[in-house]
């Protein structure tokens, strides 16, 4: 299965790289990758590992957890609305705490958790463990 975020984040690369004036092969040598590799990620071929995330997102002035929020922001829901994934603490433990999730919810947040983790700098995985933390206390 291909991972849902690798053509929104490659949309949200490309509008950031442009925003800035940037060339891509300049992007690529700033953030140490092929130019080859950083065209297949924004054309949502292939899904950045996370140390290249990281570096492409500090290449864009960015970090990573604002990267990948953006991406977030742009992905599609099945009916062709779009939802945000990256709430923030506050608002994500005010969501999660307004409805006990389903069996089927948890396992698909499972899912996608474990897809994300991979792409968090140590502050963002800081952040997300914080927060399990806090909502684990509730229950």
């Amino acid at each position: 299965m291909s991972n849902p975020l690798a053509e929104p984040l490659g949309r949200t690369i490309r509008v950031l790289r442009a925003d800035a004036a940037m060339e891509r092969a300049e992007l690529a040598d700033r953030a140490g990758i092929s130019y080859s590799y950083l065209a297949a990620i924004e054309s949502g071929k292939r899904h950045p590992s996370a140390p290249v995330l990281r570096r492409i997102a500090a290449a864009l002035g960015v970090r990573g957890h604002e990267l990948m929020g953006a991406a977030e922001a742009r992905l599609d829901e099945p009916d062709g609305s779009r939802r945000a994934l990256w709430l923030g603490v506050g608002a994500a433990a005010a969501a999660i705490a307004q409805e006990p999730p389903r069996r089927r919810d948890t396992d698909r947040a499972q899912a996608e958790l474990d897809a994300l983790i991979p792409s968090l700098d140590g502050d963002d995985l800081e952040l997300l463990l914080q927060l399990a933390r806090k909502l684990a206390a509730r229950h």
